[in-house]
């Protein structure tokens, strides 16, 4: 049974990876609630018309992925699956399962009478149960219920109580106008018609998970909610001639709009950007955020002090931390493969010298850092990375040879337009060559 459990998963995993929605059907996210925590839908409607689907299962992984299930994949194309509509994979905090969130899957059916002749086939020894308008079943960890239309995947319960598992899949039947498609921010991340999409819904993350842990650790001292009120963040990838393009917003509350403007104030420093080995760049990530207004918002949120209070032990000041940096960083990889670790360069610009030589000589005295020569370190549990402070820059690289190039911004070649268009007169921007 437990093989079968398995079997079962890998099949609903592939259709949420593989096959996925068309616009017409974004009803179906009116089967969210509206304090789910994460939601992701896939356009499987679009990515038809970008990507043959024979690529796809001609593809070496596709065909590694049936030789470990031969029985389930003979009958993949009749599971009665609409792979033209929209599907959504949706989390929400609820402490009565295993994970303290319940995780749920919306698939839309295009033959209900092709998923039962599939289910009972792959699973001989299920149980399927009448509930008004749908039936339900239990396989393992899973727990179905579909009708005419649409097929819904749970995790168990916890206590595995199948009448309380059967009152939480009527619920999710049950569409009501408390669901996520109020939400403004759900609502344009929806109309932006992304291949594939993700909403974070950062007040419920913070309400439900950060503030009260904090309350607790605290005792019973909180943060007031209305720095998160609202707060939001979506991502949107959409796949064009071989080219991935992914498209980010972040929404803060409205009492923090303005500080939050001030964040990236600036776009990333050009030299800093210009000293980045090019050769055989994989992934490129840049970003500048301001000090100064990071510390504003730690003041307006109550947290500066707590910050300084745990600072404290050290000597130090939250002041001592932000005073080290200008606030302009970037990430690089390079030489990519899946045997060997990648050639990597993370840069930091820094604003006061005194700051930075404080923060590096209580890291060695912690022993988080080792000494190596002049402003030269290394990292005890990793002796190959090399830190290096030269030039207004600290420089972190995976050998001393790329640290030392990027000091000397000695990068043999010129960054490929499309990383540099992404990155340059920008205060954040990412690159990703696949």
């Amino acid at each position: 049974m437990m093989r079968h459990s398995i079997r079962l998963l890998w099949v609903v995993s592939c259709f949420l990876i593989v096959f996925t929605s068309c616009h017409d059907a974004r009803e179906n996210a009116k089967y969210i609630p509206s304090d789910a925590t994460v939601v992701l839908n896939l356009d499987g409607k679009a990515l038809g018309k970008k990507i043959a689907w024979d690529v796809i299962f001609g593809s070496k992984l596709f065909k590694e992925m049936k030789m470990r299930n031969k029985d389930t994949s003979k009958s993949f194309d009749d599971a009665g699956v609409d792979i033209l509509n929209t599907f959504y994979l949706y989390t929400k905090k609820d402490k009565r399962f295993v994970s303290e969130s319940k995780v749920v899957a919306i698939v839309p059916l295009s033959h209900v009478y092709k998923w039962e002749k599939f289910i009972k086939k792959t699973l001989p020894d299920i149980i399927i149960t009448e509930h008004g308008k749908h039936k339900e079943a239990k396989s393992g960890d899973a727990y179905m219920g579909w009708d005419n239309h649409l097929l819904i995947v749970m995790d168990m319960l916890e206590d595995k109580d199948e009448k309380i598992q059967s009152t939480e899949m009527d619920n999710a039947f049950a569409m009501t106008n408390d669901n996520i498609t109020k939400n403004i921010r759900f609502d344009k991340l929806e109309k932006e018609n992304h291949d594939i999409g993700l909403f974070l819904n950062y007040e419920r993350v913070m309400s439900d998970y950060v503030s009260k842990d904090m309350a607790d650790k605290m005792g019973g001292i909180s943060m007031s909610d209305v720095f998160w009120k609202d707060a939001a963040f979506t991502g949107g990838i959409d796949f064009d001639k071989g080219r991935i393009a992914a498209t980010f917003h972040w929404y803060t509350s409205d009492s923090l709009r303005e500080l939050s403007k001030s964040m990236s104030e600036k776009n990333v420093d050009k030299d800093l950007l210009d000293r980045i080995p090019a050769k055989n760049l994989d992934f490129l990530f840049s970003l500048y955020f301001s000090p100064k207004g990071l510390r504003s918002i730690l003041d307006k949120t109550g947290g500066l002090g707590l910050a300084n209070a745990a600072l404290s032990d050290l000597e130090l000041s939250v002041d001592d931390v932000l005073g080290a940096f200008t606030g302009d960083m970037a990430l690089s990889l390079n030489d990519y493969s899946t045997t060997e670790a990648p050639n990597f360069v993370g840069a930091m610009k820094i604003d006061k010298k005194d700051n930075l030589k404080k923060l590096l000589d209580i890291s060695v005295t912690m022993g988080i850092l080792s000494s190596t020569g002049t402003n030269t370190y290394t990292i005890p549990v990793s002796s190959k990375t090399v830190i290096k402070v030269d030039k207004g820059y600290i420089v972190v690289a995976n050998n001393k040879e790329k640290a030392d190039a990027y000091i000397a911004g000695t990068s043999s070649e010129k960054m490929p337009p499309l990383a540099a268009n992404e990155v340059y007169g920008n205060p954040v921007g990412m690159f990703i060559d696949v």
